[in-house]
């Protein structure tokens, strides 16, 4: 995706879900040479022209039909079979789309404006007295600015919806012992790896895979499923060991909590003493109310009372 202070990542902040933006937006798509047919649709359809929704679908059919688009099929209403009445609200919006088409090597922001005015959609926005809605379309005009033109924005507007429909890519949590400073090319390869398979059981060929869970690591093999001691051991444990593991009786419960690393003091806010732990995210001081993680600069070794105390106070603000 665009970095956010982009002319495509302001793009992306505005709330592009709105019924206004999307308006907007198809009329800017309509300024191109060949529009797609749903902003032709949405643009048709706002502000209301006495085209039904029953009118368009029989034109949309008959593009269709006749391998053309929708605003080709515009084009060919009578001979689509549209009605008097449906044809006259037709001619009046391929009018309307000539006259903003030629608008599309203007600056954007004012290309969007008269667009929006001569379509009677800002006409209809101002009637229904919505500040938000209009607020909205004044965020568009701003953004806009960064474009040369319209064209280069509805071109940033594909590009962003391509990227939109692109699977997301594959992420994996860094184990406990792994630091961000600290990790590799080839541990990040190893992590993105995940899950792994190991091998099949000989007995029954069921497949045995080794991953990653809420609870830690563990092994699967159709519904059975048995811990891991440690993470590493994802990359390590053989199809001997894992069968090993699945022949002992599965241990029920959750693991014992780990003891904490030491006492610093009762917390003056809460009265209780507070205890340097290690959690599953890492080194965390706690008063049985309220957790901490340490920051980076923080040395376990080295943490004091009062620097415990300080960073329960910054978590309850």
């Amino acid at each position: 995706m665009p970095m956010a202070s982009s002319p495509g990542g302001q793009l992306l902040n505005l709330p592009l879900h709105k019924k206004e933006l999307k308006v907007a937006l198809a009329y800017m798509r309509c300024m191109t040479e060949q529009p797609d047919d749903d902003s032709v649709r949405q643009a048709v359809k706002n502000p209301k022209r006495g085209i039904g929704e029953a009118a368009i679908k029989r034109l949309a059919e008959y593009g269709k039909e006749n391998g053309i688009s929708l605003l080709e099929a515009f084009e060919q209403a009578e001979t689509a079979g549209s009605s008097t009445a449906a044809r006259k609200a037709i001619r009046s919006f391929l009018k309307l789309r000539n006259s903003i088409a030629k608008m599309r090597d203007l600056d954007a922001p004012t290309a969007l404006q008269s667009c929006l005015d001569q379509s009677g959609y800002m006409g209809e926005l101002r009637s229904e007295d919505k500040e938000e809605r209009l607020v909205n379309i004044n965020s568009l005009m701003n953004v806009s600015n960064e474009f040369e033109n319209v064209i280069e924005l509805v071109v940033e507007l594909d590009r962003i919806d391509e990227l939109k429909s692109q699977p997301n890519p594959k992420t994996a949590s860094l184990f406990d012992t792994m630091t961000i400073e600290r990790v590799t090319l080839e541990d990040a390869l190893e992590l993105l790896s995940l899950p792994r398979t190991v091998g099949t059981d000989p007995s029954d060929g069921v497949e045995i895979t080794v991953q990653n869970g809420r609870y830690g690591p563990y092994l699967l093999k159709g519904g059975e499923s048995r811990s891991l001691h440690k993470e590493e051991q994802l990359f390590t444990i053989t199809l001997e060991e894992c069968l090993q593991l699945l022949a002992m009786p599965k241990k029920f419960g959750r693991a014992k909590a780990k003891p904490p690393l030491k006492e610093l003091g009762k917390d003056p806010n809460s009265g209780n003493p507070i205890l340097l732990k290690d959690g599953k995210f890492g080194h965390y001081v706690t008063d049985g109310k309220t957790n901490a993680s340490l920051k980076s600069h923080d040395s376990v070794e080295e943490l004091s009372k009062e620097r415990a105390v300080e960073l329960l106070a910054e978590k309850r603000i």
